[in-house]
């Protein structure tokens, strides 16, 4: 199965970057006009004939969001920035409050922006508006205060997570440059961080991270895409959240195989700190595997405390990772799990989750990309899930994608017992490309919300007309409530390629 970059999937849509994932938003999920309600945003990076946007669709009591909507680009009024051909606004997203006035704030990536050097816009909430305009932000690698320089295919932009990193009580947001040039070559990526604060995200004092940094294991060499993959979660319980970062194609310690790295850096009262790094590939004692040629470990990443004991766990996804289960299955996928303590992410006790080990095992069938999306959340239970997104799965149509959910396997007598699966309906449909949560209709439980972005839409009612590859997000509340551009005409007009349910912030 093809590798791509996270841009490149606009126009042809392969295996997606990890989806971005959130970290201090409420406890609810993102609600961005603080009514008690989480509100969904939706990235649709080729919409506006390629320039790309991003709705929300607010909450509500007993139903969902058909009150207000919003629909954003950089063609929008006071947004900074301008919309152009092949910009991707709207490829990753990422929620929280980025200045602690109580309304969660929404990050943008737009990582195709000038020759795809990268950018992401900053929109911040407000009470009863939502998102607004007013004081919103753009940023690149040539904003002042920001280490590196823009540069032609960086995707600035192109994944994003949100954590309070310093423990100050401000969302900070964390930015990947997956194929950024450093010392150690092309495409190897690096990591950025812009800190919260009372007036917002600021640059006074950022952060940057590649992986021929002091401190930081491996280093740098081409094409490694250090950054693919994000997520926040504080995984030692310090009240300061920690960092994990994907490297999908980083080579293996002391065998060169090209089998991806995920890298965990701690966070501390000044940031980020590799003070107490950690280090994970699958051939690492205590994790029960063996890095392989292109296995992919790291392509997503999840966080959240699965074992309900107070610690963040972090999940891993390897997406091509054969099974074998009387015979290889190629690029099945699989998902590892690790878990947190006082001494942050160990590699003792790590699990595995896929369908061959803990699921229905006739569904597995050659790339499938078991763990391309990857999700922790309370679905439904108050108790933590971890839900897998295999948009590649043949269900009853080719790639019309599976997601399932499960409980961790092993830990404090957990089991995977009572998984779930929701199975998509449409041809290239891409169902469970990207995963989001929120209580978004106020009942107290948790939705969860599925992103087929590749699937058709009715634009024409009445004659029956189809915009391929237009897309749409399924959110699971009183009802199976589908949010499509064609079901929706306030949130525009579905065309082929809009893309619509690209990425969505992690809730």
């Amino acid at each position: 199965m093809a590798h791509a970059c996270a841009f490149a999937l606009v126009t042809a849509l392969v295996l997606p970057v990890g989806a971005a994932h959130a970290g201090a938003v409420n406890a609810i999920g993102p609600d961005f006009d603080g009514d008690g309600f989480a509100d969904l945003a939706i990235g649709a990076p080729g919409d506006l004939y390629q320039r790309g946007s991003a709705s929300v669709v607010h909450g509500g009591a007993q139903s969902y969001g058909l009150a207000r909507m919003q629909v954003w680009s950089q063609n929008s009024a006071g947004v900074a920035g301008v919309a152009e051909r092949g910009d991707g606004f709207g490829a990753a997203l990422a929620a929280g409050d980025f200045d602690a006035d109580g309304y969660d704030d929404l990050a943008i990536g737009a990582p195709g922006e000038n020759s795809s050097a990268g950018a992401v816009n900053v929109l911040y909430g407000q009470a009863d508006v939502g998102l607004s305009a007013a004081g919103n932000q753009l940023f690149t690698q040539d904003t002042p205060g920001i280490a590196g320089v823009a540069r032609a295919h960086d995707e600035f932009g192109g994944a994003l997570t949100v954590g309070d990193f310093d423990g100050d009580g401000y969302d900070d947001l964390a930015i990947d440059a997956g194929f950024d040039t450093v010392a150690g070559g092309a495409r190897a990526g690096a990591v950025h961080v812009v800190f919260g604060g009372t007036n917002g995200l600021g640059v006074a004092r950022s952060q940057h991270l590649d992986q021929n940094d002091a401190g930081v294991p491996s280093d740098g060499r081409t094409e490694e895409y250090f950054g693919w993959s994000l997520a926040a979660g504080d995984f030692d319980r310090d009240g300061r959240d920690d960092l994990a970062i994907g490297a999908p194609m980083d080579r293996v310690p002391g065998s060169g195989v090209v089998g991806g790295s995920v890298t965990v850096v701690r966070g501390s009262a000044n940031g980020l700190t590799t003070s107490g790094i950690r280090y994970l590939w699958q051939s690492r004692a205590g994790m029960s595997d063996t890095s392989e040629h292109e296995d992919m470990f790291g392509w997503s990443v999840a966080a959240g405390d699965l074992d309900t004991d107070g610690y963040d766990d972090l999940a891993i996804g390897t997406p091509l990772e054969d099974a074998n289960w009387f015979a290889p299955v190629i690029d099945a996928g699989l998902v590892h799990i690790l878990y947190g303590g006082w001494n942050g992410i160990v590699t003792t006790g790590a699990d595995r989750v896929s369908p061959w080990l803990n699921g229905p095992r006739d569904d597995m069938q050659p790339g499938d990309a078991f763990g391309v999306a990857l999700l922790v959340a309370d679905i439904g239970n108050n108790r933590a899930k971890l839900v897998v997104g295999s948009p590649y799965e043949d269900t009853s149509k080719p790639d019309a994608g599976q997601v399932m959910t499960f409980y961790a396997p092993g830990k404090a007598g957990t089991t995977t017992s009572g998984h779930t699966t929701y199975i998509g309906s449409d041809q290239h449909g891409y169902w469970g490309f990207a995963l989001g949560s929120g209580d978004f209709d106020g009942s107290g439980r948790t939705n969860l919300a599925i992103g087929a972005p590749g699937a058709a839409v009715i634009r024409d009612g009445q004659n029956q007309v189809y915009s391929q590859f237009a897309g749409y997000v399924r959110v699971y509340t009183f009802g199976h409530n589908e949010i499509s551009q064609g079901f929706m005409p306030e949130l525009g007009d579905p065309r082929w390629y809009d893309y619509f349910g690209f990425a969505l912030p992690a809730g």
